[in-house]
Formats: C-alpha cells, structure tokens, sequence
C-alpha cells in the first residue's frame, strides 16, 4: 500500500503540472526562445513605416505563394520579422522586406529591374564585394542588422557604407565576425536561442560541415537537417528534404526534454520524502570492554554510521556496515575492545 501511494502522489504531482503548465508556461517558454513558426513573417495588419518600393515574388527560383514588399528606409521596425534581409547603399539608403523569406539575390533582382542598383552588381555579390552596397539581415529579434552570412570578409567600403547606415537610421548596423560562432552550434545562443542546456539534448552538430563553420546539425528527434543563422533555426534548401515545421519539432523536443526533468525531479522529491518519512531506525547499547570505566551508551544506527570505522570486524569476521544492516534486536557485534547490542528498532 505505500508503494501504491507513492505513486498516486507522484501521479498527482505530474498531472497537475502538466494541466496547469503545459498550454501556458511551456508554449510560452519555447516561444520565446524559438519564436512562433511564422515569426519571420509579420502579420498583414502592421504597417511598415517606409516607401513601398516593389515586392520580391520568388525565393530563389521557386514562386512566393504571398508577394514580400520592399520598403525604402523604413522609420522603425515594427513589423518587421526575425532575421529579416535588406540592401544599404553607399548613400545610406536601405531597402528591407520585412521577412527572412525574401532572399538577397531577389531583392537585388528587383532592386537591378528599378534601376537603383546597377544591373551587373546583382549577380555573386558575395564574391565581388561591390562598392555600391552591401547584403544586410537583421539579427534575431534586436534592433541590429549584420552583413550576410554569405560573405567571407568585410572590407573597408563595407565599415563606411554600415557608417552612414548608422547615421541615417534609428537602428544599427554592426559588422558581425562570422567565424567567433564556436562549436557546437553557437552554444552562447547568439543565434539558435535554444534553452541553455538544452541544445546537447535536441542537436546532433554535422560532421561533414562544408563551410566549416560548424552552425549545422541534425534535430536528435526526426533526423532532420537544420542550420543557424541571424534567422535563428533554418531549415537550408541545399540540404534536400526537411519539413517545414522543423521550429515546431524543436519546441516540441524541448517540451520534451522540460516534462522528462520535471517528471525525474518528482519522482526523486516525492521518493526522498517518503524513504526520509518511512525510514526504521535502530538503536543499541554501546559497552566500552577497555576497563576505562565508561558508562553504557544508547547510540543510534545513524550516528555509528557517520562516526564509527565500519570496516571494522568483530570475533566472526562480520564487518560492522554488515551487522548494522541486518541486525534485529537482542543481536551482538564485539570486538575485544567494544560490544554492540542492538535494542530497538522503529
């Protein structure tokens, strides 16, 4: 029966903390680490404060189910998506679409077709370093943009364009040294934003990383291909199949991994309590047979057994961590200096 009840209270424990927190602190938990799954895309109700300048109408070669708008200049961010990409000119003019669903090599299509960009400058940006701009994302959910991951260094013309950029608007722009992301996986979350201690138990790390710059993995759960970026978790379209919802196999591994903890730390409470609670003890009489003249003692098993050497052994080779295991009451353990008579156990 007091297994039984053990088990109904740790039961009860992890019913109510499931009922009360699942839907409220673990979603709201692993949103904000991680980001509602159309976090990069802002709702059609927010207004971007900028001139509508065009839309970009495909992610690389594939057709944008929703047209992405470009803005020019924008006042503020408001509305505008984790990760979102853009273009700074060398005049300080910036163009950004308030998703990370609107690639660079878009953008600049659109941007080459109005004439505001020479037309042969659109094309390997990232190898040219052209002098007039420079591909720029917004880091995770701050107010900071940082030159593309596509590039390789950041030259001078590039610190005088992110100069005028930060003088022109109320937002920054900071050159980001992409190669300070450790292994594995960015673990200061600069960018993945997984849980501190959690990403060794939802990240498998690439081994086969092409770019060596070590920000690709395998989600440990569904096998899946991811890499991390200023977007935070991305699932890369040069790595083949992964599903679209591999931020919502992320959270879901993380509630995992936050109900597996709490469910071992109740059972440990709840076990500890009742071993505390449920736990014998015995008592014996100490009979010092030195002739020192002292007095019989009642001891407790507890106290012999953080004080006394329990390796010890008596006439019969008995070790005393033994004789205080199994001992009942009225048996003996002696020694030719020392007698223990156990006299009560409750």
């Amino acid at each position: 029966m007091k297994s039984l009840t053990v088990l109904q209270i740790i039961n009860e424990e992890i019913n109510t903390w499931f009922n009360d927190y699942d839907q409220n602190t673990l979603d709201a938990y692993s949103d904000k680490f991680l980001g509602s799954q159309n976090s990069s895309q802002p709702t059609q109700q927010i207004q971007i404060d900028g001139e509508l300048i065009g839309y970009v109408t495909k992610e690389w070669a594939r057709q944008l189910p929703t047209p992405i708008p470009i803005y020019k200049n924008p006042k503020s961010l408001n509305g505008v998506g984790i990760g979102a990409r853009g273009v700074l000119l060398n005049n300080g003019d910036f163009y950004l679409t308030p998703s990370a669903n609107a690639m660079h090599d878009n953008i600049l299509t659109v941007l080459s077709e109005k004439g505001i960009i020479p037309h042969a400058k659109a094309y390997q940006y990232y190898n040219n370093y052209p002098e007039e701009f420079i591909a720029v994302q917004r880091v995770f959910r701050t107010n900071t943009f940082s030159q593309s991951a596509s590039y390789d260094k950041f030259p001078q013309h590039y610190e005088e364009i992110f100069r005028l950029g930060n003088q022109k608007h109320p937002y920054q722009f900071k050159a980001v040294n992409l190669n300070e992301i450790e292994s594995p996986l960015d673990p200061m979350n600069q960018y993945s934003n997984i849980p501190p201690g959690y990403d060794a138990n939802i990240l498998y790390e690439e081994s086969d990383d092409i770019d060596d710059d070590k920000n690709r993995g395998i989600l440990k759960r569904t096998g899946e291909k991811f890499w991390i970026n200023a977007n935070g978790i991305q699932t890369e379209w040069t790595m083949g199949n992964a599903s679209p919802n591999i931020l919502n196999n992320i959270k879901k591994q993380i509630k995992t991994n936050m109900k597996t903890n709490y469910v071992q730390k109740v059972v440990e409470d709840v076990l500890n309590e009742f071993v505390n609670e449920n736990k014998e003890e015995k008592y014996y009489i100490w009979t010092d047979k030195t002739g020192r003249g002292e007095k019989p003692i009642k001891l407790t098993k507890s106290h012999i057994e953080k004080t006394w050497d329990l390796d010890e052994q008596d006439y019969f080779d008995v070790p005393l961590y033994e004789y205080l295991e199994n001992s009942y009451i009225d048996d003996v353990w002696e020694t030719t200096e020392q007698r223990l008579v156990c006299i009560e156990i409750h």
